[in-house]
């Protein structure tokens, strides 16, 4: 079972939504692989409950769908400035191996595996 508060924004693929409130945006890897490495890390910390891995653990899952066989990440906003208009962030293009993507993936994945050592008898 997946703990609260995080699953009512969250889709059911394990990513995060490019609008975090809004499931007609695209599903966008660089918010979940931040996601994933922030409660990895508070569960590695021993911040939080050990329970609340399951939500990295179902992020990771999902990440991986966007990972191609060549090992390229899909789907990572560009740099984004700020603007009133909901359209601005609807409409922000994802680029192919975005360093800013990059670089939460690894930091997610550093996490992942600090928690998957962590969790062996």
């Amino acid at each position: 079972m997946i703990p609260k508060p995080l699953p009512e924004k969250w889709d059911p693929t394990g990513l995060w939504h490019q609008l975090l409130d809004k499931p007609d945006s695209y599903l966008e890897t660089s918010v979940t692989a931040m996601y994933i490495y922030t409660v990895a890390h508070a569960v590695n910390e021993g911040w939080i409950s050990p329970k609340y891995i399951t939500i990295a653990n179902e992020g990771w899952k999902g990440l991986a769908t966007k990972i191609t066989p060549d090992g390229q990440m899909q789907d990572v906003c560009i740099g984004t400035n700020m603007d009133e208009a909901l359209k601005f962030y609807y409409t922000r293009p994802t680029e192919l191996n975005d360093t800013h993507g990059l670089g939460a993936f690894l930091l997610a994945g550093t996490e992942m595996i600090k928690a998957e050592k962590n969790n062996k008898p």
